[in-house]
């Protein structure tokens, strides 16, 4: 597996078990280094725009990961550049 597509596994992967957490809990907060920390509610997260990604893993098996990308939620909290 190339380091992009698992890269993109990785991505879709936290945003499933965050979307999976926010049907459990009442909001979700992203926070940290960031211009506009967010609290987002079950119905923020509904109506943002959703990605799926279809994959072969290396068994041959297809799999497909949906979800809200990391970047799109990240760059809605503003994150500080330059920090290391």
């Amino acid at each position: 597996m190339n380091g992009s597509r698992a890269k993109i596994q990785l991505l879709f992967t936290v945003v499933a078990l965050l979307l999976t957490t926010i049907s459990f809990a009442q909001t979700i907060t992203i926070s940290g280094e960031l211009t506009k920390p967010l609290t987002l509610k079950p119905a923020d997260i509904k109506a943002m725009s959703h990605t799926a990604v279809t994959t072969t893993d290396r068994d041959g098996k297809e799999h497909t990961y949906s979800g809200i990308p990391l970047i799109a939620l990240l760059n809605q909290a503003g994150p500080v550049r330059g920090l290391r």
